[in-house]
């Protein structure tokens, strides 16, 4: 484990050597680890950081990272892991500034509440002293980012740079809360253009509300995910693109150039454009009542904690847009047709 390439591992080790108080919240999937052998979590809580597991809802779903007590947050769709950096097409945006602190600080509020209703990893207690001092060994680790290898043709995002937020509006959303409300105002919102990067659509409000809007004269463009991880979650979206399909709605896949595209935003009117850890999915979305009782609950159903962030900022637009519709064309994706798409239950 101390030998771990992947960047994130030796960077949040690196940060509690230099004195960082480093936090975690993510799920208790129930496994046990195998006999001999140490998680990454289990590594950072010994070595001195603070793992806890999410109790608030279902699942934790964000992909937020917060610096310095919300100084500056990251909101996107990119999970801590190598494929997520590496092979999937992912989006999102660093939030920090001044015109920026309400939102970075109702975020970590956010987190702050969860943090305070999660239960706290408690790791093995069979290494040895060796193990130990292996574990807590205060000498930093080597940090290098992988090389990506695009497959020729796919578009490379240029490097980031600083978007003013000046004389723009930026709101975040948490889900569920009233994330559903929400989005659905804002996709009403759309007249002219609805351009959308989504992982997968399994809701069926938003399906039928995006063949509302393109049967009402809006200009639809979806690009979706070819691959989808869960046989179910694929199953589900099949059906709403079947849907869509059946009523006249052409769109487009990713190619499977790309494991995933993981991506999650959407562009209305050219003039906004909201971003999201959440997929438009009932779990991220749900479209029922304000009451979410956590998992185990007699009146349980499933929901996630997500972040949405929507601004009219026209530079951040643009950006969002270059990477939809360079991955709009060939070899980055095809048109969707249902006979030809075989890729649930792979």
């Amino acid at each position: 484990m101390k030998n771990e390439t992947y960047p994130v591992f030796p960077a949040l080790i690196n940060a509690i050597h230099r004195g960082v108080a480093v936090r975690i919240i993510t799920n208790d999937y129930g496994l046990a680890d195998c006999d001999g052998t140490i998680t990454m979590l289990q590594y950072l809580k010994l070595a001195g950081a603070e793992v806890r597991y999410f109790t608030t809802v279902t699942f934790v779903h964000a992909k937020y990272t917060s610096v310095d007590g919300g100084r500056r947050s990251a909101v996107s769709s990119i999970n801590w892991s190598k494929a997520s950096t590496t092979k999937n097409r992912e989006a999102g945006a660093i939030l920090e500034g001044d015109g920026l602190s309400a939102l970075t600080s109702y975020m970590q509020g956010v987190f702050e509440f969860d943090w305070a209703q999660a239960y706290p990893l408690v790791p093995s207690d069979t290494w040895s002293s060796a193990d130990l001092a292996t574990i807590t060994d205060s000498a930093d680790l080597a940090v290098v980012l992988p090389d990506i290898d695009l497959y020729p043709g796919l578009y490379e995002t240029p490097s980031p740079s600083p978007l003013s937020a000046a004389r723009s509006n930026v709101t975040v959303q948490a889900s569920p809360d009233s994330a559903w409300d929400t989005l659905e105002a804002a996709l009403a919102r759309a007249t002219t253009s609805l351009e959308v990067a989504m992982y997968q659509v399994t809701t069926d409000g938003l399906c039928d509300q995006i063949l509302d809007l393109a049967n009402s004269g809006v200009n639809v463009s979806l690009l979706v995910s070819s691959r989808i991880y869960d046989e179910g979650d694929c199953e589900d979206a099949q059906a709403c693109y079947s849907k869509l399909y059946s009523g006249g709605l052409r769109f487009r896949k990713t190619s499977l150039h790309y494991s995933y595209s993981h991506n999650k935003y959407w562009i209305v009117d050219g003039k906004e454009v909201g971003w999201s850890t959440g997929n438009w999915s009932p779990s991220d979305y749900p479209d029922h009542s304000n009451t979410y009782p956590p998992y185990g609950s007699d009146d349980w159903w499933k929901t996630n904690r997500d972040f949405t962030v929507y601004t009219d900022s026209a530079a951040t637009v643009q950006v969002f847009q270059n990477v939809l519709w360079n991955d709009w064309y060939a070899p980055a994706a095809y048109d969707w047709e249902p006979e030809y798409d075989i890729y649930c239950g792979y």
